[in-house]
């Protein structure tokens, strides 16, 4: 991508609905969310749906909102946490991850064509820097084999947006991105820009993994090239020490660490697990939830209007 395409698709986008779960909406989940439930663009997404990449963590947390009927997540581990530790405040189900939905609805596959890497670089986010020794990532990345050559960097829309992309664009790299977060399209140009490459390459732990390997491509994940992490967040640190630590996180980083040139099945069996692949909310059931939360909702805001 040049200069002006990638400004264009990391470029803010703003929701033009009422949103009150904007996990339920970022990442292109909101439009997905309502093709699998039959739920039209005009209404809002009035359940609690996890973030687009599944957590690493291996204990859920409680979620702090005076409206909460029912919490969706990918893992079936996680449904049942919540379910035994918060079962009356709202209900815990599963549901199949919207990636994986799109993919199978549409029949998406990698590229004939597809050719070299995609390197996923370690992302900042809101009061979260990454700092990433350059010189280190191009000496990998030059001596990974000829048929992952050349190399794409894929940056996130906050990293194009902050410039961190150019160091690397000036040394000749191509610099991709599959856009802004808000963007309700995030998952179609995802996977528009992926299928080009045979090979997935990371220094990090994330849903770009479990995308990459649910679509079949090989993930190699090189942990000596991890960033050095800086926050002021309150408790960052500790939210850090607890995801190195968790069980979860630690069997993503011994099953992907190295150079991968084939999917095999346990990187398959825990992908499936963590990206909801075997839920058993159907479309139909999902379809009612949504519609039982949007009129639940409705009248929370009138009980809010009268007791004022």
């Amino acid at each position: 991508m040049n200069n002006k395409e990638l400004i264009e698709v990391c470029k803010p986008y703003s929701f033009n609905k009422a949103v009150y779960f904007h996990s339920s909406e970022q990442y292109g989940f909101g439009k997905i969310l309502r093709k699998m439930a039959f739920y039209p663009s005009f209404l809002p997404i009035c359940a609690h749906f996890e973030h687009s990449s599944p957590p690493f963590f291996d204990e859920i947390w409680d979620i702090e909102k005076k409206f909460l009927t029912v919490a969706f997540f990918h893992r079936d581990d996680y449904v049942a946490q919540w379910n035994d530790r918060f079962k009356e405040k709202a209900k815990g189900m599963s549901f199949m991850s919207p990636f994986v939905w799109y993919k199978k609805n549409k029949k998406i596959k990698i590229s004939k064509t597809a050719k070299g890497s995609l390197f996923f670089i370690h992302h900042t986010r809101e009061g979260v820097d990454r700092l990433h020794d350059q010189n280190r990532i191009i000496k990998k990345i030059e001596g990974v084999d000829e048929d992952q050559k050349p190399v794409s960097f894929c940056f996130y829309y906050l990293d194009i947006q902050k410039g961190l992309h150019l160091p690397y664009q000036e040394l000749g790299y191509n610099i991709v991105s599959a856009g802004n977060s808000n963007n309700p399209n995030f998952i179609e140009n995802f996977y528009n820009l992926i299928i080009n490459y045979k090979y997935a390459l990371t220094n990090s732990i994330g849903g770009h993994l479990l995308f990459a390997t649910n679509l079949g491509m090989p993930v190699s994940y090189f942990e000596e090239l991890e960033p050095i992490h800086k926050s002021e967040l309150h408790r960052f640190n500790q939210a850090m020490l607890t995801l190195h630590t968790s069980k979860t996180y630690l069997d993503a980083k011994k099953l992907f660490k190295g150079n991968n040139k084939e999917v095999n099945v346990k990187q398959k069996e825990f992908t499936d697990r963590m990206l909801g692949v075997f839920s058993k909310t159907n479309r139909f059931r999902l379809s009612i939830v949504l519609y039982k939360s949007l009129i639940q909702y409705f009248f929370f805001k009138i009980n809010i209007k009268y007791n004022k």
